[in-house]
Order: C-alpha cells, then sequence, then structure tokens
C-alpha cells in the first residue's frame, strides 16, 4: 500500500499531484501571495497556513483535506477553497475565507480553533461545536443542510430552501443572526443566546429574514431573546416550566402568525401581525403596534393570565380567550385600541389598576364570554370607553347565583354606555 508523504513547500505557489497518496504539508515558508494547489485524491494535512496564503483544492481534488493555520494575528487572513470531500478546518487567531462551491451535499466543513471563519457557497454542512471564533455562513439557493455553531456569535445567511441551525454550544450574551429567504429551524436555544433575524432592519441597507423561522429553546432557558423576520415564526419552549422568552416582532408581517408553545413565559412586543399561543402553557404579555395595514391584529391564548397593552386607536385587536381555564386565571387588556374578546370564561380587567405595566383601556371592549355555569361568578373591570357584555349560561333553570360581575367605576368618558346580553 502507498506510504503517506510529508512536503516541505516553498516561498512560491506550487502545485500537488497526490495520486492517492497521503500527504502532508509544510506550509511554513509559504509567502503571502502565494497558493497552494491541491489535485487527485490522496487525503492532505496542511499546516502552518499563514496569512495570506491559499489552500485551493477546487480543482477536482477528491481527497479528505484538513488545513491548520499558523497562529494568526489581528488583521491577517488565510483562504481555503475545498474540495468534494471532508474538510476540516483548525484556526489560531486572524481570519479564514472558505469557499466550500465544490463540498458535496451531506459533507461536514469542520471548523475548530478560535479564528474568525467566513464561509460561502455551501452545500454541505458545517460541524463547529469546538469553534470558539465568530461564523458567518452563506448558502447556496436550494440549500438543504445543517449549521452547527460553536460557542460565539454566528451568522448564517439562508439564500434560499432548508437549514437547521444547532446551536448547543452557544452561550449566554451570543447571537445568532439568520437572515436571507431560507426557511430556518434552530434548535437547542439555551439562556441568554440571542436568536435575530430582523437583521437590525432599523438601519438602511439590511434586510430581515424573509423565509420562515422556528426556534426550540432548551426547557427551562431563560432570558432568550428572538427578533422575528418578515415570515411565519414558531417560538417553541419546551415542557418544563421556569424559563422566559423576549419576541421582538416588529417587522413581523401584517395578518402572519407568531406561534407559541411549551411552559415558558412570553413577552412580544412591536405586534402588528398574529399571534397563536393556543398551547401555550405559561403568562403572556403582548405589546402591539399600530397596524395602519388593515387595522386588525388577532391574539389566541393559552391556559394561562395573558395581559394585552395596544397601541393604534384605529386597530381592533380580536382575542381568542377560550383555552385560558385556570381558576386563577386573568386577561388584563389596555391602550387605544378596540377590543373584542371571545370565549371568556375567567376574569377580565381592562381598568389599569392591575399593577401591571397595562393601562386603562380607552377603546371599546367588547366581550362574550364561553358557556358559563350557574354561579361562575367571573369578574370584568372595565374600561373608560363603551362596553359591550354578552354572557353565555349554559343552565336553563332559574338559577340563585351571578355568572358574571361586573365593575363599570371607570367607565367614565362622555357618552360611554353599556350594553348587557345573553
Amino acid at each position: 500500500p502507498s506510504m503517506g508523504k510529508r512536503i516541505v513547500l516553498n516561498a512560491a505557489d506550487s502545485t500537488i499531484n497526490t495520486n492517492s497518496t497521503s500527504v502532508t504539508l509544510d506550509a511554513v515558508n509559504v509567502g503571502s501571495g502565494d497558493t497552494v494547489t491541491i489535485k487527485q485524491g490522496g487525503d492532505v494535512t496542511a499546516f502552518d497556513v499563514n496569512d495570506g496564503v491559499t489552500i485551493d483544492a477546487g480543482t477536482g481534488y477528491s481527497g479528505d483535506l484538513t488545513v491548520r493555520t499558523d497562529t494568526l494575528g489581528n488583521g491577517d487572513a488565510a483562504s481555503v477553497i475545498t474540495g468534494s470531500a471532508a474538510t476540516t478546518l483548525v484556526g489560531d487567531g486572524g481570519a479564514v475565507s472558505v469557499d466550500a462551491t465544490d463540498l458535496a451535499d451531506d459533507i461536514d466543513l469542520t471548523i475548530q480553533g478560535g479564528s474568525v471563519v467566513t464561509v460561502t457557497e455551501l452545500q454541505g454542512d458545517v460541524a463547529a461545536a469546538s469553534s470558539t471564533g465568530e461564523l458567518d455562513v452563506t448558502t447556496i439557493a436550494s440549500a438543504d443542510l445543517t449549521v452547527t455553531t460553536g460557542s460565539a456569535d454566528a451568522t448564517v445567511t439562508g439564500t434560499s430552501g432548508t437549514i437547521v441551525v444547532d446551536a448547543d454550544a452557544m452561550t449566554s450574551a451570543d447571537t445568532l443572526t439568520v437572515d436571507g429567504s431560507g426557511d430556518f429551524t434552530v434548535n437547542k436555544v439555551a439562556s441568554g443566546v440571542t436568536v435575530d433575524a430582523d437583521d437590525d432592519a432599523d438601519e438602511t441597507g439590511d434586510n430581515p429574514l424573509t423565509g420562515d423561522l422556528t426556534v426550540n429553546t432548551d426547557d427551562s432557558a431563560t432570558g432568550v431573546q428572538v427578533s422575528t423576520g418578515v415570515a411565519a415564526t414558531t417560538v417553541a419552549t419546551g415542557s418544563a416550566t421556569g424559563g422566559d422568552v423576549t419576541v421582538k416582532a416588529a417587522v413581523l408581517a401584517n395578518d402572519t402568525a407568531l406561534t407559541l408553545t411549551g411552559a415558558s413565559s412570553a413577552v412580544v412586543s412591536d405586534l402588528i401581525g398574529d399571534i397563536d399561543a393556543g398551547s401555550l402553557s405559561g403568562v403572556l404579555a403582548v405589546d402591539t403596534a399600530d397596524n395602519s395595514g388593515d387595522n386588525d391584529i388577532s391574539i389566541t391564548l393559552g391556559d394561562a393570565s395573558a395581559s394585552v397593552e395596544t397601541t393604534g386607536s384605529d386597530d381592533t385587536v380580536t382575542i381568542a380567550a377560550a383555552n385560558m381555564s385556570g381558576d386563577a386565571d386573568t386577561l388584563t387588556v389596555g391602550g387605544d385600541s378596540d377590543i373584542t374578546v371571545t370565549g371568556l370564561v375567567e376574569d377580565l380587567d381592562a381598568d389599569g389598576n392591575t399593577g401591571l405595566s397595562v393601562t386603562q383601556l380607552t377603546g371599546v371592549l367588547t366581550a362574550t364570554t364561553g358557556a358559563l355555569t350557574d354561579g361562575a361568578a367571573i369578574a370584568i373591570a372595565l374600561g373608560s370607553n363603551t362596553s359591550t357584555i354578552t354572557a353565555d349560561e349554559v343552565d336553563t333553570g332559574a338559577g340563585t347565583g351571578s355568572e358574571v360581575i361586573i365593575d363599570a367605576s371607570d367607565m367614565t368618558a362622555s357618552g360611554a354606555t353599556l350594553t348587557l346580553d345573553g
């Protein structure tokens, strides 16, 4: 069988024809601006790759490639062009750019060490769990791949297709930025990690994610922050209690769903899209923005207390409360929008006196209860404006208890009326 070869390269361009033989390349003498071209099919390890050096395996090379940089300083940069087979990069400081055009589908690009690594034209997979440097990955169009991040900030641009990101190695204060047009699923998001899909949309020239986004947090993860993109977004928080997630929905499009599931509490800000929290058992707090599109926002609650602070005086916020069935649950609403509540079987507070960060409701309140038994005694505290309350009692007999108890002491707006039905 063929034995491995060791070659010490000189300070110039080099071409290595491996002829299916394993080769080790000592690149310590290769100078800035020089290129080492690798051909044929033998496995190659190149070490001590320094600033300005390019390792080029994009010439039909089919062997496994390992590249180890020398110690690179700030401002130093090396380049790697992969072949079609498994590629490993071990970076020591500085920056390394990787052109992964030829890396085959479902083949790993393994990234280790502390270099800042930029990967372009990716169709294979990235395995960077042991990397401590920042990572920036751009996929090909119609991608179907997995990126495993390291323990530092990472950016993944999905040109199109489906991208799965394993964020298990990321720790508190790390940020994963996802953008482009691909659909993303981000798994194993830990406490303190930020998933940012709006790409600083308030800054000129930046574009948020336009593909769907699914974020799966660790059980009981706390301090998780998610900034949505434009399209449908799901945040799944797991079945264990004690976690919390903040969702910034400023760029979520009108009539587009934000789905929340699991047992963590959730805070949502700047909402003009819709929320489906029917499978959320943690407390929900929502701040809406002014929906100048169709002046309509829909929110479906889960089985926990919830608060909704509204903004647009021309908006109507419709809240489906049928899932909110715990005896201690309360729906607190406030702000300037008109609010319509359906399926209410627990307490409703619109007077702004709860101690929560919810103001008194100045918009019109329309509330329809779910089926109430005799003596259900749900409490409704009205806001300052006109209100209509429709009660649905399932008992057909006369009964002796009160199904709805209404506090109208804050209904003080000029011309405000209270209409009761049911």
